[in-house]
């Protein structure tokens, strides 16, 4: 996997942005916008999630014009073009830029509430009450705390990643009550494609098969996979595929477990054949990758 990054095109050389914090997966900004040149063009290889402090924002994502207010916020997919952005002169926000692999590190089993609310891979929106807001402005204290006094001691990145877990379990939660409340019920073809995320994301061995998938959902591999690409824009095989090389990732990276443990507990049939798996996906062997991280 290519290392994802920011990517921002043609902002205003007046632009001011400060950076809070940074590492290879999150990146957390709290500041204003001022003197923005429209139309500005920006696209973002990275997840974001922006929440507005104060005044108001309107921009055109993938088309569609949108416009945020204060203590709403928006949840932006990677790739997301954003276009023609205006805001009020006291517009603050905080934006958190974090990768998937980050995400589903920091949700583990959770993350299918995620996948089914970001299926479609388009904008959400959404409004925070003041007992989110009130936990959320907690835990930025705490960060800020940490980034500003305690930058330089030993395991400052683990602690913050943990704070940030913690957050992002908060706003899984958050998440999936708004959506239930928000949402009006949804067809067949919905409820089958949330079934098989939620599959798919119990399962214990992870190297299975859409087949596999098919028969514990009483349809036919062609079938689920139509319904995948209808509700997500991605099949069967690679929602599969995506949440294997996860699994394996965090297994090598984050586990204890001997690669011969992990090969067989995410259902690979030989060492050898997890180590070609890991080559052909990873570009080094099992054992580098894990070093890597070490």
């Amino acid at each position: 996997m290519a290392k994802e990054e920011i990517t921002i095109k043609s902002l205003s050389e007046d632009t001011r942005v400060n950076i809070d914090y940074a590492d290879d997966d999150i990146v957390i900004i709290d500041d204003n916008i001022r003197n923005l040149i429209s139309p500005i063009q920006a696209r973002l290889s990275m997840n974001v999630i922006l929440i507005v402090k104060s005044g108001k924002i309107a921009s055109t994502v993938n088309n569609e014009r949108l416009e945020l207010t204060a203590n709403q916020f928006v949840i932006c997919p990677p790739n997301v073009g954003i276009s023609d952005i205006m805001s009020s002169p006291n517009f603050r926000y905080r934006a958190v830029f974090f990768t998937n692999r980050i995400l589903r590190n920091f949700l583990r089993e959770k993350i299918t509430v995620w996948d089914a609310l970001m299926c479609s891979r388009s904008v959400k929106i959404f409004s925070m009450d003041e007992d989110y807001l009130a936990m959320h402005e907690h835990f930025y204290a705490v960060i800020q705390l940490i980034t500003q006094k305690g930058s330089d001691k030993p395991y400052t990145k683990d602690v913050i990643h943990a704070l940030l877990r913690a957050a992002f379990i908060g706003l899984g939660g958050e998440m999936e009550l708004l959506a239930n409340k928000d949402t009006e019920p949804q067809g067949n073809m919905d409820k089958l494609f949330r079934e098989f995320m939620a599959l798919l994301g119990g399962s214990e061995i992870k190297h299975n098969t859409v087949a596999y998938y098919a028969e514990k959902l009483c349809v036919s591999p062609k079938y689920l996979s139509s319904v995948c690409k209808r509700n997500s824009g991605k099949t069967a095989n690679e929602w599969i595929s995506e949440r294997l090389q996860e699994e394996v990732r965090y297994s090598l990276e984050h586990t204890d477990l001997s690669i011969k443990q992990i090969c067989y507990q995410l259902g690979f049939s030989t060492p050898s054949f997890f180590s070609k798996y890991v080559r052909a996906n990873f570009g080094v062997t099992p054992l580098q990758l894990r070093r890597r991280s070490r």
